[in-house]
């Protein structure tokens, strides 16, 4: 009998043993929770659009608020931060031809983002930058525009989403 109960003693023993090995393994390998900012609510103010692709700031509001609010940070109207910015290009570049007709094209973005503290200090965000998106086509001009859309789209996400994530970390 006594041998029975030193053998259960060595398996729990050696499960805690494993489990905590696991544990330590998966903490050391860089998963973590992450500790909020203290960020937990924004303001989208005002995105002024200085280029000539009309509602473009809209659709980056949209996008933007979708982004902030998967990353756990609530959008409020009344919140004391206030993220600030401006579209200031929007290109649409052809790469290459194919019988005198543009068939690869290059979307690019770029913008300029500001966190507004409640005393009024301002950090630039990141998701300032070039945003690029190329695409091709060789078909009618309705799907071009559709493909240029789609890469819109593309821009504006990729730009929100490193707005968003910067929220996380901003002491």
């Amino acid at each position: 009998m006594p041998d029975t109960i030193r053998i259960k003693t060595l398996r729990r023993a050696a499960k805690l043993l494993v489990l905590a090995l696991a544990s330590l393994l998966l903490l050391s390998c860089g998963y973590s929770v992450i500790k909020s900012s203290g960020i937990d609510s924004v303001s989208i103010g005002r995105i002024e659009n200085l280029t000539s692709e009309a509602g473009v700031e809209d659709r980056l509001m949209r996008i933007l608020a979708e982004e902030i609010t998967k990353n756990g940070i609530r959008i409020d109207q009344a919140a004391e931060h206030v993220i600030e910015g401006s579209i200031k290009g929007f290109f649409l570049n052809s790469l290459s031809e194919t019988n005198e007709l543009a068939t690869t094209y290059e979307l690019v973005v770029q913008g300029v983002f500001t966190l507004v503290y409640p005393d009024g200090r301002r950090r630039d965000l990141p998701g300032g930058g070039k945003y690029i998106v190329t695409f091709s086509s060789v078909g009618s001009l309705k799907l071009v525009l559709a493909y240029k859309q789609r890469a819109t789209e593309t821009a504006l996400r990729n730009m929100s989403e490193e707005i968003a994530a910067s929220l996380l970390y901003i002491r």
